[in-house]
């Protein structure tokens, strides 16, 4: 990789890293402000942001960035598995929520920044860095099997949660409002969506495996 690509490689990746953390925090802080729902102000509806699929996608597409930007161990399994299961789950995200959610909302001020970084910028420019900057030739089969793993120890944790504190973060994984037998089916309809999105995912990354990833290269180069 020349000199040029590797500069651009990692002040994207940088930038992303940065989108996200500053994504996260501002919804955290407009949290923080707000009143009503479930949680009172303060630090618990702070913290109850990272229940969210949405933010915790986000985090994974930062943990991501960060790990391309250091370039270090990117071929490794446990890189694969969540640099794809960020890249999944944040476009299921931005799909979702612009298609079914946003005519719902009406965010203003610090929220509709907070809204737009995690909702649209984030997934957008994730979406692009796949496609600019790879890594290629790292999302197998068993890549896209592995990205389950998170999906189910996010339902885990959500369903458990739900039933101490009594609260959900979405309809669809409510049970006292959908009973157990229909949350686990939603469960094993959002799983086949994730892994038809992988294994997409595959799809196009193996149609352009003649293009070397910059962040593979730039690692061999190192």
């Amino acid at each position: 990789m020349d000199q040029a690509s590797a500069g651009n490689h990692e002040r994207f990746y940088k930038a992303l890293a940065g989108l996200v953390l500053a994504g996260v925090i501002v919804n955290a802080i407009t949290a923080w402000r707000s009143s009503g729902g479930f949680f009172s102000p303060g630090y618990n509806r702070s913290l109850n942001t990272l229940a969210f699929f949405t933010i915790q996608s986000n985090l994974l597409v930062g943990i991501s960035a960060l790990w391309l930007w250091l370039r270090t161990g990117v071929r490794s399994t446990l890189f694969s598995v969540v640099w794809l299961s960020g890249l999944v789950g944040i476009s299921i995200t931005g799909i979702v929520y612009h298609w079914l959610l946003a005519p719902l909302h009406d965010p203003r001020g610090l929220a509709l920044i907070g809204d737009l970084i995690v909702h649209s910028a984030v997934p957008i420019l994730a979406v692009v860095g796949f496609f600019v900057f790879g890594p290629r030739s790292l999302i197998t089969p068993r890549i896209a099997l592995l990205t389950l793993v998170y999906l189910a120890a996010w339902g885990a944790f959500t369903l458990i949660r739900g039933e101490i504190v009594n609260w959900y973060p979405y309809p669809f994984v409510d049970v006292n409002d959908k009973g157990y037998s229909r949350v686990i089916a939603n469960g094993v309809g959002l799983a086949i969506t994730y892994l038809a999105v992988g294994f997409g995912y595959m799809a196009l990354d193996r149609m352009m495996t003649s293009e070397p990833s910059l962040a593979l290269e730039s690692e061999q180069a190192d």
